[in-house]
């Protein structure tokens, strides 16, 4: 993504977003707190709270519709991202442009890495991955997280729906939706 909206965009995303979910009033560089919202008469205000839908990145002043929904063949935020944390992050099954992002892998590793992964070559795909980086804590990188997305597409090919689910022993059921979009459709 950083490739794709340059390094300072990129970076004006994350502070905005960092400053729209924490409790204080002190500004990120780059970012934005409720008196820039109120002054640039946004008719909005930061949540301060973690976001509850991926939907509401759109309230960011830096995310517009093309870059949230995906444009010219590429994947938008909506499709990169997991409202809820990143729960130990699979490797082995999560987006593949996610899962090189989170290596640091770029340019032809990234490629060789994702059609490695989509060939089920292992051996090869392993060859990309430091198991001791730290992003992993300790973990083995292949190891499954509690989070899932799921995209459910009607039989005809017309109609989509995407949910994401946390799946956890310690709950009265075993698991919870955490994010719900229905019908999935581009947003802006």
């Amino acid at each position: 993504l950083r490739e794709r909206l340059g390094s300072e965009t990129a970076s004006r995303i994350a502070a905005e977003l960092a400053d729209w979910i924490d409790e204080d009033d002190a500004t990120r560089f780059r970012g934005k707190e409720a008196r820039h919202y109120v002054s640039a008469e946004l008719g909005r205000e930061p949540r301060n709270r973690h976001i509850r839908s991926l939907d509401e990145l759109l309230e960011l002043p830096s995310v517009t519709p093309e870059l949230y929904n995906g444009a010219d063949g590429q994947p938008g935020l909506r499709d990169l991202l997991a409202a809820g944390g990143t729960t130990r992050f699979n490797i082995a099954t999560g987006p593949g442009d996610i899962a090189a992002a989170i290596m640091g892998l770029k340019g032809g590793e990234a490629v060789s890495f994702r059609a490695a992964r989509e060939r089920g070559d292992w051996q090869e795909a392993q060859r990309y991955i430091n198991q001791f980086d730290w992003r992993f804590d300790g973990l083995s990188p292949l190891e499954h997280g509690n989070r899932f997305r799921v995209q459910v597409e009607s039989a005809d090919g017309r109609h989509e729906a995407r949910f994401q689910v946390l799946i956890s022993p310690y709950r009265p059921f075993p698991y919870d939706v955490i994010e719900w979009y229905a019908p999935d459709f581009d947003r802006g």
